[in-house]
């Protein structure tokens, strides 16, 4: 059996809560409990947000708090953002001693 069908086979026996799942898949790091309580926190501030709102002075409706997913991906698009600034910069000649 080639390699990469071993480790697929072994990657689908892993329990999610794992640290190589959590590594591999960040939204494992929260649980079916982690993950209902954020839905019930999100959907009690719109309730509120949805029950106080101002005609005359309209609030920003609420955002869901970042779940692990989320936050890794925020995480990966700020560093492709810095390696695209360093790059851009390079290519301006910005940052670099001339002297």
């Amino acid at each position: 059996m080639p390699d990469l069908e071993r480790m697929s086979l072994l990657w689908y026996q892993l329990p999610a809560q794992s640290r190589t799942a959590r590594a591999q898949e960040p939204s494992n790091e929260w649980g079916v409990a982690e993950y209902l309580l954020w839905r019930i926190e999100f959907n009690q501030r719109h309730l509120i947000w949805a029950l106080s709102n101002d005609p005359k002075n309209p609030a920003p409706a609420p955002e869901p708090l970042m779940n692990p997913a989320k936050l890794a991906e925020a995480h990966a698009n700020r560093d492709l953002a810095l390696d695209a600034r360093g790059e851009i910069d390079e290519i301006l000649g910005m940052g670099v001693d001339h002297g």
